[in-house]
């Protein structure tokens, strides 16, 4: 009986004094975070009704982790389908004038920054003013979005 009492102490000792642990492994790579710079404000100055003005060689540069995959877009559309024009609101009515924004070269919704962590994204822009727009200043706002993949 004591032999008995002896092997389960044994026992029950062993096995409270196992344990089973669950291990994880965490990893994280720092990197450069993205940052997004232009080459300057488009002013078309003072422009005629009926008339039209161009801008050339506008363009965004974008700085980050070198290699990496990026996502990008103006005003929530891709690069290549960016077609569209951008709206110049009147500064106190609802009318509008359009700038078109005309791609110098084709590009990829998707893309990776160079071996320097950049991207460059260059333009040329084109006002059309039609012959009963509303006289006054216009603005509007183009954004560039871009997001890692």
């Amino acid at each position: 009986m004591k032999f008995l009492f002896f092997f389960l102490m044994i026992s029950f000792n062993s096995f409270c004094l196992e344990s089973n642990d669950g291990k994880m492994n965490i990893t994280a790579k720092v990197i450069d975070p993205l940052r997004v710079v232009h080459n300057g404000d488009i002013e078309f100055g003072n422009v005629f009704r009926g008339s039209s003005n161009t801008s050339s060689r506008h363009g965004f540069t974008i700085y980050g982790e070198k290699g990496q995959n990026i996502k990008v877009s103006l005003n929530e559309k891709n690069l290549n389908a960016f077609s569209n024009s951008i709206p110049l609101k009147h500064e106190s009515s609802n009318n509008e004038i359009s700038v078109n924004v005309i791609n110098i070269s084709d590009y990829s919704e998707s893309t990776k920054l160079d071996k320097n962590g950049e991207f460059h994204y260059d333009f040329d822009a084109e006002l059309i003013v039609p012959k009963d727009a509303v006289l006054g200043k216009y603005s509007g706002t183009l954004i560039m979005n871009v997001t890692f993949q």
